[in-house]
């Protein structure tokens, strides 16, 4: 199956400060041609193909700033039949190195109880990744990735968005959601996929 995309987005500052594009489609444009035409319209961002399925789309500058929490790097990255959703809306859980730089009055605290607020825990498909060496963009990506395995015969394929708020007089807010898309037939595509064959 190959009717569908998904992205992971990184956006600084909150929706209502991003640029305003207007998406016209074209026959016989490209996916690609389409994506630099928006992209035409938001010159602070670029797009970059991870997979056949899979676009990342992020401020330019921010996929090589240090300070930036999306490249924050990490050592190991090591999970085993984990909910595809739980990871990509609740990072910080899966890891630590994220966790300790979010929460830093608190590193380590056994006591430190952190509330998470969502759906996406049970969202998505179970996924297996192991990672080296790595950042948490490319956890993100490898996440959403592994979704695309199967997409709509064991649930939707996801991406993901991150979006850093910056309020006045307050720290950063980092906050996740889910993305998610599929194709315009996709109830008859996961009702073939869950009729027996004779």
């Amino acid at each position: 199956m190959d009717t569908f995309l998904d992205f992971g987005i990184e956006l600084n500052g909150d929706e209502s400060s991003q640029p305003m594009v207007v998406i016209t489609s074209a026959e016989g444009l490209s996916v690609g041609q389409t994506l630099e035409r928006i992209l035409a319209q938001a010159p602070d961002y670029d797009f970059q193909v991870k997979s056949a399925h899979f676009i990342s789309v992020a401020p330019k500058r921010m996929r090589s700033d240090p300070a930036d929490l999306l490249n924050l790097k990490v050592a190991r990255f090591d999970v085993e039949g984990v909910q595809s959703g739980k990871i990509l809306t609740w990072p910080e859980s899966v890891i630590p190195e994220l966790m300790r730089v979010m929460y830093p009055d608190k590193p380590g605290d056994p006591q430190a109880v952190h509330v998470y607020m969502g759906l996406g825990v049970s969202i998505g498909p179970l996924v297996t990744l192991h990672l080296r060496d790595t950042t948490v963009r490319e956890i993100l990506d490898g996440v959403s990735i592994e979704t695309e395995i199967g997409a709509l015969k064991n649930g939707l394929a996801l991406g993901w968005l991150s979006t850093m708020e910056h309020k006045k007089d307050l720290t950063p807010t980092l906050k996740w959601q889910l993305l998610t898309t599929a194709p315009g037939n996709w109830k008859q595509l996961r009702t073939d996929a869950h009729t027996p064959t004779p």
